[in-house]
């Protein structure tokens, strides 16, 4: 079963945006991937089912942390909402 994700933009306000919707996790990550070519921003994909939140931590972020590692990767968190 492949879980669907809606994917969002988180501004440095808090507030987010919608920006698009995903079935399945690699393609989740590859769209958030294409997001964060054309963002500064946070963002983020929510499992429509449990309410799970992935974190998505791009190359950029990554060399904003000074990480080497430079592999794009999503972390999941369980946050209220």
């Amino acid at each position: 079963m492949k879980h669907e994700y809606d994917l969002f933009e988180k501004f440095p306000d808090g507030s987010s945006l919608w920006r698009d919707s995903a079935a399945g996790f690699e393609p989740t990550r590859l769209r958030l991937q294409e997001l964060a070519q054309r963002s500064e921003n946070e963002l983020y994909a929510l499992n429509s089912t449990t309410g799970e939140v992935l974190a998505f931590n791009s190359e950029r972020d990554a060399r904003r942390r000074n990480d080497t590692s430079g592999i794009a990767e999503m972390e999941a968190y369980e946050w209220l909402i």
